[in-house]
């Protein structure tokens, strides 16, 4: 009511101009302005984490609806930071790409946005390392850890751009046959090290999802059936 008995051509210039705002109001003013202002930074997995944990999202909407529906609720959360990671590899994508992805989606298939897959307690929830981001379990255990990288694709695109750059420093299209350039090198090793060093995110990222227990398994070839580390 505060905010619509305000002056102003939209809520939200409403909601900047109050006189004399509630401790509420205030409050969500100031976070409003702050995720506006990361937005144009931070990728959209960053940004969403930011908003849910200092809006306590979660917590909100468990304390509002029964215990069956929060249930659902958490798990279409855990699938929207998910797909904010899917996309574009989670890496260079704007909020405004972002919401374009969606809108995309949704025209191409009415079902191409899954709802998350709801785990009640005591089950055995099986996920991706990317879907796993943010949330605990007293035991988990990372299956296969011993597997190498997946097969180089025929062709890929060779970018780097240094994030205080307003430009590129290289830009190309490269196959498996050209990936061993000397002209190139040191862009491909840069690149390498990167994706070396989202290799180890992952992994720090999947061991400290554990309260207790830390179960790492993973097979020594294709003659070994298996052991724990």
């Amino acid at each position: 009511m505060a905010i619509a008995s305000a002056a102003g051509p939209t809520w939200w210039s409403r909601v900047t101009t109050l006189a004399a705002p509630s401790a509420a109001l205030a409050r969500a003013r100031g976070l409003l302005q702050q995720w506006l202002q990361s937005a144009g930074v931070l990728p959209v997995h960053d940004l969403l984490d930011r908003i849910f944990d200092q809006a306590q999202v979660r917590a909100c909407y468990c304390a509002c609806m029964p215990a069956e529906r929060g249930v659902q609720v958490q798990a279409n959360f855990d699938a929207l930071f998910e797909l904010a990671l899917s996309l574009d590899a989670g890496r260079f994508p704007t909020l405004t790409r972002f919401l374009e992805d969606l809108r995309w989606m949704r025209e191409r298939d009415a079902e191409a946005i899954d709802e998350g897959l709801a785990v009640t307690d005591g089950a055995v929830r099986l996920m991706t390392i990317h879907g796993a981001k943010g949330l605990e379990a007293e035991i988990v255990a990372i299956a296969d850890a011993g597997a190498g990288d997946a097969p180089a694709d025929h062709f890929d695109v060779l970018l780097n751009w240094p994030p205080e750059l307003p430009a590129p420093e290289h830009f190309s299209l490269i196959g498996r046959a050209h990936r061993g350039a000397a002209g190139r090198r040191p862009w491909l090793e840069a690149d390498a090290e990167q994706r070396q060093q989202e290799d180890w995110n992952l992994l720090y990222v999947a061991m400290t999802r554990a309260r207790q227990v830390l179960i790492v398994s993973g097979s020594n070839g294709r003659a070994c059936a298996g052991q724990l580390v």
